[in-house]
C-alpha cells in the first residue's frame, strides 16, 4: 500500500489533469458549445435521442447512468422533459453541478405564450414553467451567454482549467458573433419575413431577425378548422412557398396543408448537434425558399 502510494505521489500532474471532467447534455444543440468551450478537457454526452420529440421523451435506464457519472449536467431547463424530470435527473448524482441555461435568462429575455402536451400528472411546480417558449437555443446571441454560463461551470469545477476554458470561451463568442452577422447580413434585404412552421420553434430565431413566425399547431394541440383556414388564408396572400416541419414532428397535417397551398415541405433538424450549421440553413431555407 505504501509503495503505491509512494508512486502515485510521484506521478507528474499532467497525468492527473488529463483526466476529462464527464458533461451530460439534455439536447444535442448545446453540444457544439460544451466541445467549443471545454475542448479536449471534456467527455460529453447527450440525454435525448436525435429524432425524438422533447415533449415526448421518458428517460431510460441508459439515460440516469449518464447522469449517474457525470460531473457537469448542463440543460435548457425549460422543455418538457426537464421541467418533469429535472428532480430525477439531480437526484442521481448529489456530486454533479446541474445547469439550467434557460433559467439563467433575464425575464425580459424569455418569450411566453408556447404550449406543449404535457403528461396528465405532471408535478404543480412544473406549470410555474408552462407558456413559456423553452426553444432559447435558436437565437445565437443567446447560445453566447450560455457559452459563459458553461464556462463558469466548468471552471468552478475544475479551477486548473480557467486558462483554457478563457481562450476557449473567446474564440466560441467570436464565433457567434459572425454566425449572427452572416444569418443577419443574408436576411438583411430579405422582402419576405413571413414563414409557416409545424411546431413553433423557431420564435427567437424570428424576434432576433425581424421575422414572423406562424404554425399549424395551435396552443400546443391540433389547429382548428378556424385556424387553418385563416392560415391558409394568410399563406396565399403572402404568397409563401415552403412549410418547414422539424424532423421530429413528421405530420401529415403538414403535408396535406402544403399541397393545399401548393407549397413544398422542408424538413429542419431544430435539435442537431451541429448548432450553428443548422442556424445557417435555417436562414437559407428562409431567405431562399426554392432551396432542398
Amino acid at each position: 500500500m505504501a509503495i503505491l502510494l509512494l508512486f502515485a505521489l510521484s506521478l507528474p500532474n499532467t497525468v492527473f489533469a488529463k483526466i476529462p471532467v464527464n458533461v451530460v447534455v439534455s439536447i444535442a444543440p448545446l453540444a457544439e458549445m460544451v466541445n467549443a468551450v471545454g475542448g479536449h478537457d471534456v467527455r460529453m454526452s447527450v440525454l435525448l435521442p436525435q429524432n425524438t420529440a422533447p415533449a415526448l421523451y421518458e428517460p431510460t435506464s441508459k439515460a440516469l447512468v449518464q447522469l449517474r457519472r457525470a460531473d457537469i449536467f448542463v440543460g435548457i431547463g425549460l422543455l418538457p422533459f426537464e421541467t418533469i424530470h429535472w428532480n430525477a435527473f439531480i437526484s442521481q448524482n448529489k456530486t454533479m453541478h446541474a445547469l439550467a441555461l434557460g433559467k439563467t435568462l433575464h425575464h425580459h429575455q424569455l418569450i411566453f405564450g408556447h404550449n406543449h402536451h404535457h403528461h396528465p400528472d405532471d408535478e404543480a411546480d412544473v406549470g410555474a414553467e408552462m407558456g413559456v417558449d423553452p426553444h432559447v437555443w435558436m437565437d445565437p446571441l443567446i447560445m453566447k451567454e450560455f457559452s459563459r454560463e458553461f464556462a463558469k461551470a466548468l471552471v468552478q469545477r475544475e479551477p486548473r482549467l480557467a486558462t483554457q476554458v478563457k481562450l476557449r470561451l473567446a474564440k466560441y463568442e467570436a464565433h457567434l458573433d459572425r454566425l449572427h452577422a452572416q444569418i443577419q447580413e443574408q436576411l438583411a434585404n430579405q422582402t419576405q419575413r413571413f414563414f409557416i412552421t409545424y411546431h413553433p420553434t423557431y420564435t427567437y430565431f424570428a424576434n432576433r431577425y425581424g421575422l414572423e413566425q406562424r404554425s399549424l399547431e395551435h396552443e400546443g394541440k391540433p389547429p382548428t378548422l378556424t385556424h387553418m383556414v385563416n392560415l391558409e388564408r394568410t399563406a396565399r396572400y403572402k404568397n409563401i412557398k415552403v412549410v418547414i416541419v422539424e424532423n421530429h414532428y413528421r405530420s401529415r397535417l403538414a403535408n396535406r396543408f402544403a399541397r393545399k397551398i401548393g407549397t413544398e415541405v422542408v424538413v429542419v433538424n431544430p435539435l442537431s448537434p451541429k448548432y450553428s450549421q443548422s442556424l445557417l440553413l435555417l436562414a437559407n431555407i428562409i431567405s431562399n425558399p426554392k432551396f432542398k
